[in-house]
């Protein structure tokens, strides 16, 4: 199985949830772009491991966001 992305959907107060899918015993560091170039990390200090949803805080500065996951060796 590899990282699939679900959906994305706007929350109250400019908060965005992600939903996807990941292979169990992985961690994964999501990122944010607004150009497919500049990425920053949502959980730098938190890999995901086992999770099934993430919600992107309203405070990441990017007005159009594009989203991917690297796994963590």
């Amino acid at each position: 199985m590899l990282f699939e992305f679900h959906s994305a959907s706007r929350l109250a107060g400019g908060r965005t949830r992600l939903t996807f899918a990941m292979p169990r015993g992985h961690s994964y560091l999501l990122q944010a772009s607004s150009d497919l170039l500049n990425w920053i990390d949502l959980n730098s200090t938190r890999p995901l491991v086992n999770s099934t949803e993430f919600t992107v805080p309203a405070t990441t500065p990017l007005a159009r966001q594009f989203y991917r996951a690297e796994k963590v060796p």
